[in-house]
């Protein structure tokens, strides 16, 4: 390849000398085993950036970031009511919920289902030129980085008003996930298995359960449960749905 040769919507400028001598720095320091070889490229834009040969040959990046890339060819479906959207995951029953005011820059990535029960895409990462999966509530939010939680713990359903900034620990609190779950409806409560036995609510903080009591009755069992959860979990806590029917103030 000449300097000066046009490759997609760039053209090469020659090899990174500055920053391939830093990669064979790097080795010698024991960061890395091999370097990396750079070379500069002209945007049609007129930027400059740095780049290894194969993303760019194989149009994995296709600008310095001036151009949002072009839609992919099987993009999700859409439904449209008055103040949200329903989108659709291409070969699977499950849909995502986000706010018709950011219809606009989601419909710009095609949208998968996560196993861990998120909705995700991938774009190019213009500081190393590879592929990178971002989640749509971060996406949304417009912070990649930072964590939210969804308020009915529904992680499909993105509209604004059900995501709320949360530490790491908090987002875990608003999760039904509970070894007494199995066994009753409301969970961190456990029913009589013998005739003598009682009611007996638990519930689980940093880890760690902590045994609230042993009840007559189920309504008392459930009370204290919530009545703990309100007290570690604030807003956070995982069954709030409840607190009304159940008095907890």
């Amino acid at each position: 390849m000449e300097i000066g040769d046009k490759v997609g919507q760039f053209i090469y400028m020659g090899k990174d000398e500055e920053r391939n001598q830093h990669e064979i720095e790097r080795v010698k320091n024991g960061e890395i085993k091999t370097p990396a070889q750079y070379f500069l490229w002209k945007c049609k834009c007129g930027n400059i950036i740095s780049r290894q040969k194969h993303p760019i040959e194989h149009e994995i990046i296709i600008s310095c970031g001036c151009s949002p890339r072009p839609r992919p060819r099987k993009l999700n479906q859409y439904e449209f009511f008055e103040d949200y959207v329903i989108g659709h995951f291409n070969g699977r029953k499950e849909v995502f919920y986000i706010d018709l005011e950011d219809y606009e820059k989601v419909s710009q990535y095609t949208w998968f289902y996560h196993k861990n029960g998120y909705a995700y895409a991938e774009r190019d990462d213009f500081e190393d030129g590879k592929r990178r999966k971002f989640y749509m509530h971060r996406f949304i939010m417009g912070d990649k980085d930072k964590e939210y939680d969804h308020k009915d713990r529904n992680g499909l359903n993105n509209r604004k008003e059900n995501l709320r900034p949360a530490t790491h620990l908090q987002n875990s609190w608003n999760i039904l996930k509970d070894k007494s779950h199995d066994k009753h409806s409301v969970v961190g409560v456990i029913p009589p298995e013998k005739e003598t036995w009682k009611w007996r609510a638990f519930i689980r903080v940093e880890g760690q359960y902590h045994y609230l009591g042993a009840f007559l009755t189920e309504n008392e069992a459930i009370v204290a449960r919530l009545k703990a959860e309100k007290e570690y979990y604030g807003e956070f806590a995982p069954q709030h749905h409840l607190f009304k029917q159940y008095n907890i103030s």
